[in-house]
């Protein structure tokens, strides 16, 4: 049923259906349907919500299952340690332990330990993970920091520090014991960044002004500007300093 405590606030911990409105708080422990744009304060969910329009949150939480049809603004916080979709998102903190869905995002931050799909580009100031994600389009932030926690995949990714490791000690341990090695990789078409830092990656491409190659890597192309170097088990079939414009240099193979 739904429960009104309060004006502006709005429960429902049986079944029940939330209308278009503005809201102090919205709390599913049930099972809610959303039937039109909600603004509000704080939107949890811990039950399962279905909704059309868009949603306007300071902040939100996702526990259980959130299916939005729409796009969602948060202010602050956006939790997901359930399941949640949305078409385009925008937030200023994302962080993701459960699996979030969506057409695009723009953040200031995201966080990403257990898995994020995105259809179109995801744009952040700063981007880390440390378990799984697929960006059909460009991931893009100043920062990329990348612990591999499973598959990971972007068409491009830019930055300007893009840095992609496996974990170390007992973090890395209990990763590999859960998740088959061919799975904890990163593969994109193009990567490009001021300082380039990779293991365990697949690409096309690499560009940037330091770019370090580590061990698992496959590169068929590294462009570079400044300092270059790469493990003695990582495959790059060429690689190319760029002074000025002119590329000079040759092939590089392991």
């Amino acid at each position: 049923m739904s429960d009104t405590k309060t004006p502006g606030d709005v429960r429902v911990s049986g079944a029940g259906t939330i209308a278009t409105g503005t809201y102090r708080t919205v709390s599913v422990s049930g099972s809610a349907v959303l039937t039109g744009d909600i603004e509000c304060v704080d939107f949890k969910v811990s039950g399962a919500a279905q909704g059309d329009g868009a949603l306007r949150a300071e902040s939100v939480t996702v526990h259980g299952t959130l299916s939005y049809r729409g796009d969602a603004e948060v202010a602050a916080h956006l939790r997901v340690s359930g399941t949640a979709s949305f078409d385009a998102l925008k937030a200023s903190d994302a962080n993701v332990s459960g699996t979030l869905a969506v057409t695009s995002v723009s953040a200031t931050t995201v966080k990403v330990q257990g898995l994020l799909n995105v259809s179109g580009d995801c744009e952040a100031e700063r981007f880390t993970c440390q378990g799984a994600f697929s960006v059909d389009g460009l991931l893009n932030a100043g920062v990329v920091d990348i612990t591999l926690g499973g598959k990971c995949v972007a068409r491009e990714i830019g930055g300007e520090a893009v840095t992609v490791r496996t974990g170390v000690g007992a973090l890395k341990l209990f990763v590999t014991s859960l998740i088959p090695a061919w799975e904890l990789r990163l593969t994109a078409e193009s990567i490009e960044g001021d300082d380039v830092r990779l293991e365990y990656t697949t690409a096309r491409a690499v560009r940037g002004n330091t770019v370090v190659i580590g061990p698992g890597c496959e590169i068929e192309l590294v462009e570079y500007t400044g300092e270059y170097s790469a493990a003695s088990d990582a495959i790059v079939k060429t690689v190319r300093k760029v002074n000025e414009g002119t590329p000079e240099g040759g092939d590089a193979g392991a």
